[in-house]
């Protein structure tokens, strides 16, 4: 894994604050989004994926908990979240894993400690995703992850590799956005050119060979100047 391709969101009220943390992670090759508030860190994640989130204690609005725990709530966002501290405090730690925090880094006491912590959580959490389970459902659909095949219904339906890392991709991030160069990036390994219509045309056979249709279910649209997202209907409802 290469440190420098962690995707890493910074949600810190305070410049100096936020300029000391980014200063540590850039010093080990790793360079942070930084969010001064907490609604423009929501409106990132609905058309951004990062791979690890870091919420200071210092934002005057939003408890640091409180954060992680909309963060948790959003049960598509299943990233590594730390709380970074500026001052250690054995109540606030109790309160931030209780809140779903990973991790509780007190950064004025130790700051060379936090890239480690972040790259550990991170190995662990692709671990995670990389043992889960075998197959992903939604609806009547079926990824099985090993035989790379979807099952709709009672039919068994193959696909090319960069189709099913494709619809493995939106079905894990139901209901959110995913922007155009991620995706790119996961199915072809890098960005495409600006014109590229690889990934519109890749889109629309697997609507067309999955039949992801209202009726069915399961949509997938593309959301204007931003990417695509996978809908899944509540049952006995229409999306």
């Amino acid at each position: 894994m290469k440190v420098n391709s962690i995707k890493i969101a910074l949600l810190d009220a305070e410049p100096s604050s936020a300029t000391g943390i980014s200063k540590v992670l850039e010093t080990g090759g790793v360079v942070s989004s930084r969010f001064a508030s907490s609604a423009r860190l929501f409106r990132e994640l609905r058309r951004s994926v990062f791979d690890v989130v870091l919420v200071s204690d210092n934002l005057p609005d939003d408890p640091a908990t409180d954060v992680v725990q909309a963060l948790r709530r959003a049960t598509t966002l299943q990233m590594p979240i730390l709380v970074i501290a500026h001052n250690a405090s054995q109540v606030n730690l109790i309160d931030a894993f209780d809140a779903g925090a990973d991790d509780y880094v007190v950064f004025t006491s130790d700051p060379s400690s936090l890239l480690p912590r972040i790259i550990g959580h991170h190995r662990r959490a692709r671990r995670r995703e990389g043992s889960g389970g075998r197959q992903l459902s939604a609806g009547d659909y079926t990824l099985d992850l090993d035989a790379c095949c979807v099952r709709f219904r009672a039919e068994t339906i193959r696909l090319t590799p960069k189709e099913f890392a494709l619809a493995k991709l939106m079905f894990s991030s139901p209901a959110v956005t995913l922007p155009r160069d991620h995706i790119e990036i996961v199915v072809w390994g890098s960005t495409l050119p600006p014109l590229s219509r690889a990934l519109a045309a890749m889109v629309a056979r697997l609507r067309r060979v999955l039949r992801l249709r209202p009726e069915h279910g399961v949509t997938l649209r593309g959301v204007h100047s931003m990417g695509y997202r996978l809908d899944i209907a509540a049952p006995d409802s229409g999306i």
